[in-house]
């Protein structure tokens, strides 16, 4: 499909010289990898979600880098396009620090080998309408920027109770909501369980959270549910 490339601030392809400020925080593996396409960066996902991958590869555009100019300096994204939405993931800068103080290494290592895929070469799958990304508005898995925790909890949904009540459920853990879809369901995950299990929870109720037995059905189930919010009818 045709991209609209008149949408972003910039956009580059495989095979274009990519911007010296985007290639100097990268390893040199992923500025290969996005040369070889849309599969070599999508390899993974193939193997844990075959179905997402499918639909990847078949209803969305070629992999493109986006140029996002709204801030001081400019940002770089990956990027897939429907008719309807856009996937936009935030490029991973390994060792820069996060407003927790956390390093992006530190947040993959504390992940289940099947979300993996998804934070590699990736920094999560951010699906929305919109252009650019705006903090907490993407649906399915967040960037690990908008990893937010239980202390924020109260800050953005006036839920300090459902606070109180996380904090004693997962004492000495470290609780974040690391996923949505476009309803109300989120998804939460222990960053120091050591047993990496993963969590469902109303949107306005995270204290009424369950355990995900199935993960894998679940976050395909999670994507194509926004996948189906995002596209007209």
């Amino acid at each position: 499909m045709n991209i609209d490339t008149g949408k972003f601030d910039g956009c580059y392809f495989s095979g274009d010289v990519l911007p010296i400020e985007f290639t100097s925080r990268l390893d040199k593996d992923v500025i290969d990898l996005f040369h070889e396409g849309k599969e070599a960066l999508l390899g993974d996902i193939k193997f844990e979600f075959p179905e997402i991958f499918e639909y990847l590869d078949k209803d969305m555009s070629d992999l493109f880098l986006v140029r996002s100019d709204l801030g001081s300096k400019p940002l770089f994204y990956w990027a897939l396009q429907s008719e309807d939405f856009n996937i936009f993931s935030s490029v991973p800068r390994v060792y820069r620090k996060l407003k927790q103080k956390i390093s992006e290494r530190e947040y993959y290592s504390s992940l289940p080998e099947y979300l993996k895929p998804f934070y590699h070469t990736f920094n999560g799958f951010e699906m929305t309408a919109e252009s650019h990304i705006h903090s907490h508005q993407g649906g399915f898995l967040l960037s690990f920027s908008n990893w937010y925790g239980i202390d924020l909890i109260g800050e953005y949904l006036g839920a300090s109770s459902d606070a109180v009540i996380l904090k004693n459920k997962f004492s000495g853990g470290d609780v974040r909501v690391i996923g949505r879809a476009l309803d109300d369901e989120v998804l939460l995950f222990d960053m120091k369980g050591a047993d990496k299990k993963i969590y469902c929870a109303p949107w306005e109720k995270l204290s009424l959270l369950e355990e995900v037995t199935d993960p894998q059905s679940y976050i395909s189930k999670m994507f194509f549910n926004s996948v189906n919010r995002l596209t007209r009818v």
